[in-house]
């Protein structure tokens, strides 16, 4: 279902444009207020449990994981976006600027071959 909801998007918005750099303190405040969110649904869960355990009611184990996973979650991603460093990008290195990644031997020309004939003490046989 979720796929021909995808699909469906994509073919009447048409392609989606490459994402944008993210400024540091942008991406700072964004970390910031998911940080800020998160606490405040970890308290809310807070109330609600010892509300629960207050009134003597009991609850299974995925009442307890549950939150706790989305939280931890959430928090690793606000946390993540807080440390956003701004990356060093750098431009490949030219064609003629690149070193060879070949050994020297093998770009010598064509007549300093070894000969592959069958009297040849070389058999290193190469794949």
């Amino acid at each position: 279902m979720l796929g021909a909801l995808l699909w469906a998007r994509r073919r009447v918005s048409g392609p989606e444009a490459q994402l944008e750099r993210v400024e540091v303190p942008a991406a700072r405040l964004a970390g910031r207020a998911t940080l800020g969110v998160c606490a405040v649904s970890a308290g809310l869960v807070a109330v609600i449990f010892g509300a629960r355990l207050r009134s003597g009611g009991s609850f299974g184990p995925l009442s307890l994981g549950m939150p706790l996973v989305s939280l931890v979650w959430v928090a690793s991603l606000g946390r993540k976006a807080f440390r956003h460093r701004e990356l060093a990008v750098e431009l490949p290195p030219a064609a003629s600027e690149r070193p060879s990644r070949r050994p020297p031997s093998w770009d010598a020309g064509p007549s300093s071959k070894p000969s592959q004939s069958g009297g040849s003490s070389n058999r290193h046989v190469s794949a």
